[in-house]
């Protein structure tokens, strides 16, 4: 584990952040606190080293997750909690306008962060874990299109504001949804003639001095771990477009002999080719198919 303070800010040394840069979770935390003008001492932990199954972190999270806050003698170990208790304990002016204090406000806020924990996270998990951890190069397209309906979804809700807060600023709710759909994007391009306002979106998030200092070597990293330039999707596009398998369709599994090796190969249906857009959980989607590059 590397240990570190942040920038030329006076630093909270009671308050600690262990996190992994590649982790949409911590970059999210991160950006909250750059955006508020608060330091942290940080420790940085090898995910692929196995340093998150340490002792010390099993004692402070037994579900091995990150990031984890303390401070003094309170341990937190969820994103938003994390997030929202830097606020209201050490914020100013600055965090008032990402967290509100009047209840309204503040649950207009929260109902992002709720969104992004509840349906963007798992999805990335779905996506990436296989690519990650198991040796596997494809996504399973019921994944593939929840996530197309989630930014289907993100379109729709943006509505015509610049930021999914009401005012004329991003909020709580916008950073956590950047670190995920950033990362998201790596993975499953947003196009832009499909999704306008949620590019537009992404980009203007992607000038905010808190996402160059805090997420974009994240995002570096994380491309790096799955061996594509961040730059360059790690998905093409083949000409056919897919039918997503329907409910009691299940995907086929092979599991390989190969002692405790976990190695697990997704084995899919055949495509079927549609001259139309596809209906998914009540929204339309038009997508080509998608596999990773060998």
């Amino acid at each position: 584990m590397k240990m570190g303070g942040g920038s030329s800010r006076p630093t909270l040394k009671h308050c600690t952040l262990w996190k992994a840069d590649r982790s949409p979770a911590c970059r999210a935390v991160m950006m909250a606190l750059d955006a508020m003008n608060i330091d942290v001492r940080e420790v940085d932990v090898n995910l692929d080293k196995g340093e998150h199954r340490s002792a010390e972190i099993t004692a402070m999270n037994p579900r091995q997750t990150l990031p984890i806050l303390k401070d003094k003698d309170l341990v937190l170990s969820d994103s938003n909690a994390i997030a929202t208790y830097m606020a209201s304990r050490y914020g100013s002016t600055a965090a008032n306008m990402l967290l509100p204090a009047d209840p309204g406000g503040r649950a207009l806020v929260e109902q992002y962060m709720h969104f992004n924990s509840s349906v963007l996270y798992p999805q990335y998990k779905a996506a990436s874990n296989p690519i990650l951890y198991q040796n596997c190069r494809v996504i399973a397209m019921p994944t593939f299109c929840e996530i197309h309906c989630a930014y289907y979804d993100m379109e729709h809700m943006l509505g015509d504001r610049p930021w999914f807060n009401r005012g004329n600023w991003p909020s709580m709710g916008d950073i956590m949804l950047a670190a995920t759909v950033s990362t998201l994007h790596i993975l499953v391009p947003i196009q832009n003639k499909k999704y306008p306002k949620l590019a537009s979106w992404l980009f203007r998030m992607s000038e905010r001095n808190f996402y160059i200092t805090a997420n974009k070597n994240g995002l570096a990293e994380f491309a790096k771990r799955i061996n594509i330039p961040e730059s360059q999707s790690i998905l093409k596009e083949t000409k056919e477009i897919y039918k997503a398998p329907p409910p009691e369709q299940k995907q086929k599994r092979q599991q390989e002999d190969q002692g405790d090796s976990n190695d697990t190969a997704v084995i899919m249906e055949p495509p079927q080719s549609v001259d139309k857009p596809v209906k998914y959980k009540g929204c339309t989607i038009k997508v080509t198919s998608k596999i990773y590059k060998p």
